[in-house]
């Protein structure tokens, strides 16, 4: 037993815990007072250095003692004020030093997350350092063996998680995490934005609008001329069935027509040619935004289904503050959103968690009546596609897509079968920097 005073017992700063619950600390000095202390603190000693080995909140309780001015006994034996009762650990090396730490914290319930990720990859490092170069690297599971006593899937899941999380500590985003499970949906987050950046950095060195390609005509036929798996998201509004070539309820504030068949029969065959065709040419991970009417929607759903895609329960709802069409002009309210079916291929993750409704005022508009906005279309966008990936609208309208993938570094397809509005979107094409 060795009896140094308090001060003068060193504290690395690389030790496994970090962090100390003042209440327990407190708690710990209580019951030292009451029925001394059991188990002496473990050091190392070179000379006239003492360097903790184990046994840090003792210490701190032992401090919180001596500033009330109490002592206290340790193996039957009072101990002088101000100082700490140690028991010296002879010839120890780094791996059993680390040992000793972790028996001592690892192993207790009140480590948090952070350390136990940290003392895990310490752990692991010292391992491997201890079989040196002819030994295998050491495993998930022999280190879930050597913690926890298991090594089946749970455990050696548990260790294998803290080993990513312990080199991304340094990260505020994780070390900010209330838990482990929290901070690896953080550091998946972050990566992804990295990702996305150095894409972006890399794609945008020579994107330009060239990169963008413009196809009038029928979409039933420029698809058939399309390599399959080639595009990674829909972004789209056809025809929605619902009469709009016959509508006349906006007295006299709407400008513009629709110059298509927008029967309901008119629309079911072209669906029933259309989604199965387009269906061919996306990837076997892609996205599906399809702007629709409310009535046709689980239709649609499972037209996108059957197709091997998995369609949101919902619709996304696109709100529009200022928008003015009135089915009932003299006796019903004024229709403020449209319906946009999403789907997805193969469980493709989205690039951000965003909500299901979606504010956007119309864009001034440039003679086309179901013109969307560029900020709608970017935000749908923003939502699944890296830079470089590739976008497909086969009703492109006015060209609303191009600005909107263009911004995010995008290639964009167009498809439109008017040449006028066509020719709309050739020119916002040309106008992209």
């Amino acid at each position: 037993m060795l009896y140094v005073e308090l001060d003068d017992v060193i504290v690395s700063e690389n030790r496994q815990r970090r962090e100390f619950d003042d209440e327990k600390v407190v708690e710990l000095s209580g019951s030292i007072r009451r029925s001394g202390l059991i188990n002496p603190i473990a050091v190392r000693v070179y000379g006239e250095q003492v360097t903790l080995v184990a046994g840090e909140r003792r210490l701190r309780a032992l401090k919180l003692l001596a500033k009330l001015g109490v002592t206290y006994k340790c193996g039957g034996k009072d101990t002088p004020l101000g100082y700490a009762a140690c028991m010296e650990m002879h010839e120890m090396d780094s791996v059993q030093i680390f040992e000793a730490e972790l028996e001592e914290n690892l192993r207790r319930k009140d480590l948090t997350w952070q350390e136990a990720a940290a003392a895990i990859a310490q752990l692991e490092k010292l391992r491997n350092m201890q079989r040196g170069d002819a030994g295998l690297p050491v495993s998930a599971a022999d280190l879930a063996e050597e913690v926890h006593g298991r090594r089946d899937g749970s455990y050696q899941g548990q260790v294998r998680e803290q080993l990513i999380i312990a080199r991304h500590l340094d990260r505020p985003e994780v070390k900010s995490a209330t838990s482990l499970k929290d901070a690896l949906k953080a550091l998946k987050r972050t990566e992804g934005l990295e990702k996305s950046a150095l894409l972006a950095a890399t794609v945008g060195a020579t994107f330009s609008n060239k990169d963008h390609t413009l196809l009038q005509g029928n979409c039933l036929e420029l698809l058939q001329g399309v390599a399959p798996e080639s595009f990674d998201c829909l972004l789209t509004d056809p025809p929605y069935g619902m009469g709009a070539d016959e509508f006349g309820d906006s007295g006299g504030k709407a400008t513009g027509s629709h110059e298509y068949n927008d029967e309901l029969g008119a629309f079911r065959q072209l669906m029933a040619l259309w989604i199965p065709q387009v269906a061919k040419v996306m990837r076997q991970q892609s996205h599906v935004y399809q702007f629709c009417d409310l009535d046709q929607f689980h239709a649609l759903r499972l037209a996108w289904e059957i197709q091997g895609f998995k369609t949101f329960r919902t619709p996304l709802i696109w709100f529009k503050p200022g928008a003015y069409r009135a089915p009932w002009p003299h006796s019903g309210p004024q229709r403020k959103y449209e319906c946009i079916l999403y789907a997805i291929r193969n469980d493709r993750p989205t690039l951000k968690l965003a909500g299901d409704v979606i504010t956007c005022n119309p864009d001034e508009n440039l003679n086309h009546h179901a013109q969307k906005p560029v900020d709608l279309f970017r935000e749908l966008l923003s939502r699944t596609c890296n830079p470089g990936d590739s976008v497909l609208d086969c009703y492109c309208g006015s060209g609303t897509i191009f600005p909107a993938g263009h911004g995010l570094k995008v290639r964009v397809t167009g498809m439109e079968l008017d040449p006028a509005y066509a020719g709309i979107a050739a020119k916002r094409i040309q106008e992209l920097q």
